[in-house]
């Protein structure tokens, strides 16, 4: 199929053409633009709707937060510094071992056993430290 090119255009294809369209009214600011975009507050152009949406966003806050909760709270602990992690996750593991004590506890054996080697040389190091000799 062979497409006829007339000014850069297909032939027949003017309702694509922004140019041939005629320009809408926003019925917020009263300005022409190309497209309405419906809101909760009504039809509005682009640029009245970024306005609508900045001057409204504490309304969606938390429950954009909440609908994107996981993502949140990563990109939340990503932005901690090393050491600042280390402590949020520590009240965070207090705080879990209260209400889950068998997971925890459960979980700090497993722990220990895959990293038993380390756990020993941690001991050894101990020890060393504190004149006790050999584990």
């Amino acid at each position: 199929m062979t497409e006829m090119l007339e000014n850069g255009m297909i032939v027949g294809a003017s309702r694509y053409d922004k140019q041939d369209q005629p320009m809408l009214t926003c019925p917020v600011c009263k300005d022409s633009c190309w497209q309405l975009v419906n809101t909760v507050d009504g039809f509005m152009c682009p640029d009245c709707e970024d306005k609508f949406l900045d001057a409204n966003k504490s309304d969606f806050i938390d429950d954009f937060i909440d609908e994107n909760k996981e993502k949140f709270h990563w990109d939340w602990l990503d932005s901690l510094t090393p050491e600042d992690r280390l402590k949020v996750l520590g009240w965070a593991l207090l705080k879990y071992e209260r209400t889950h004590p068998v997971d925890v506890a459960q979980f700090r054996l497993e722990w220990i056993e895959e990293n038993e080697l380390d756990f020993k040389r941690f001991m050894q190091e101990r020890l060393e430290y504190l004149g006790q000799g050999e584990f």
